[in-house]
């Protein structure tokens, strides 16, 4: 048997299977809108088996990644339904963290960046080889319209929006020129509406999906020298609770996290003293690590569709 099944049409493929010779009573899906039984396919011969058309249709030229399913004399390849997230800012820090964390629960990955292209690629390669999924990169400005709208045109299905794609500015606003500060609301604003805009069709054509934006406690409680950046993290978190009112009847989560104190590159701008002060304010004793963010992610992709619309503080304690 083909160690990869690729769907020819939108009648597509995978199977439910309910058997009292595999452990367990196997199950797989069928992507397919309507239950109907078809026919058993030629590894099942022999069992007792019924398989059913269930979900929604995908694209013809999903490829489904195999998994092994221990039968009681033999492993066959079972292909699951495959799954799809796209990370913004995926080349370093908090980003890097979770795309390693979503390849290594099977997700399939378009990761995005604007600088660090060579990163970016590199990083793609080696989560593919090291997870088995397929890893897509694309280098852009997310703060700009027409770069979202070419990035979603290789995007046929998608399950979890992740937009981390941010920047920061220290310094008085007094000084602060319209150029910086348009700067940072295309980026860490304009880049969460452009792709949650072209994310929410596919997730309504499912009834299903995750949107979490990675937000700061600044967008919370304000920071001094930085009312660009907290203005921008409020903003983001004002949307995240409308846009969860507006989806939750779609069943469609969005959340966000603020995230305090993080060892990423955002912050090598401080010196090592401003640093240690930061970390002497801080109840857990530590700067946050990326992987730890990455933990809370994982943890909104599998919480009850119940809980949307939330903020939620990852700070050590710290506001």
């Amino acid at each position: 048997m083909s160690r990869h099944r690729r769907a020819g049409s939108e009648k597509s493929f995978c199977f439910q299977t309910r058997s009292r010779s595999v452990k367990n009573a196997a199950v797989l899906r069928i992507l397919r809108r309507r239950q109907r039984k078809i026919q058993v396919p030629a590894f099942l011969e022999g069992l007792e088996t019924e398989i059913f058309f269930l979900c929604p249709p995908v694209p013809a030229h999903f490829e489904l990644p195999e998994v092994i399913m221990e039968f009681p004399d033999r492993k066959e390849y079972i292909h699951p339904m495959p799954k799809y997230a796209l990370i913004t800012g995926a080349s370093r820090g908090i980003g890097k963290a979770v795309a390693d964390m979503l390849a290594a629960d099977g997700y399939h990955l378009y990761l995005t960046c604007i600088h660090s292209k060579e990163a970016l690629f590199a990083y793609a390669e080696e989560l593919s080889e090291r997870y088995g999924v397929s890893c897509t990169p694309f280098v852009g400005d997310m703060g700009n319209e027409n770069t979202v709208d070419n990035l979603f045109s290789f995007i046929p299905d998608l399950d979890v929006l992740i937009n981390n794609a941010g920047i920061s500015y220290v310094g008085l606003l007094s000084e602060m020129s319209a150029a910086d500060w348009k700067k940072v609301m295309a980026t860490n604003v304009d880049s969460v509406f452009y792709t949650s805009r072209r994310a929410i069709p596919l997730m309504l054509r499912k009834q299903c999906g995750r949107i979490i934006n990675i937000s700061s406690v600044w967008g919370n409680v304000g920071a001094s020298m930085e009312a660009a950046y907290s203005a921008s993290k409020g903003a983001v978190n004002s949307f995240t609770k409308a846009l969860a009112k507006e989806l939750a009847p779609s069943h469609i989560q969005v959340n966000a996290i603020a995230c305090g104190v993080m060892d990423t590159d955002m912050n090598r701008c401080f010196s090592a003293e401003d640093m240690e002060a930061l970390r002497q304010e801080i109840p857990c004793d530590r700067i946050g690590d990326p992987a730890e963010a990455a933990g809370m992610v994982r943890s909104l992709l599998s919480a009850p569709e119940y809980l949307t619309g939330q903020i939620i503080t990852l700070d050590g304690g710290w506001t």
